[in-house]
């Protein structure tokens, strides 16, 4: 893997492991909004592809979604 997918692929690496994370790689249009079609599109064009996750699973092997969504984007 190398460019923009590294923009995602690095910051998941500082994660503990066994950690699991919800979220959703989106490519961002000229006004900085997600749009679908950019992304269907992004290998032709230099459309920024980020990844925004939302919540937490499970960190470094605990099982933390019994816990309350804002305890889990505290840990996050």
């Amino acid at each position: 893997m190398g460019g923009r997918t590294q923009n995602i692929v690095n910051p998941l690496a500082n994660l503990p492991d066994n950690t699991l994370v919800d979220g959703e790689i989106v490519a961002l249009d000229e006004a900085g909004k997600p749009s679908f079609n950019a992304l269907q599109n992004h290998s032709s064009s230099q459309t920024p592809i980020v990844y925004y996750v939302f919540d937490l699973m499970i960190l470094a092997g605990r099982d933390v979604r019994a816990e309350r969504l804002d305890r889990r984007k505290e840990l996050l």
